[in-house]
């Protein structure tokens, strides 16, 4: 897990999502090797195919991902 600021200097949490087996049959194709989520304050996001060594790339790439990424609807209980 990492923890990014972006432009506006919000606080994100990041990690690497890897579905479980019985997740996999109802994945979509492209979710089968897992993704990034992205955290803030309610708002969540998902980058399908995260690249290898995510964990390594600098900060700046992360953002500019997270620029990418598909926003996730929470359910509201």
């Amino acid at each position: 897990m990492r923890t990014i600021r972006d432009r506006d200097g919000r606080s994100w949490r990041v990690w690497h999502v890897v579905p479980q087996s019985q997740v996999l049959r109802t994945a979509a194709p492209g979710m089968i090797g897992g993704w990034l989520c992205f955290e803030s304050d309610g708002d969540k996001r998902r980058l399908v195919a995260p690249p290898v060594g995510w964990e390594q790339l600098h900060d700046a790439e992360l953002v500019e991902m997270l620029g990418r990424a598909t926003p996730v609807r929470i359910p509201v209980s």
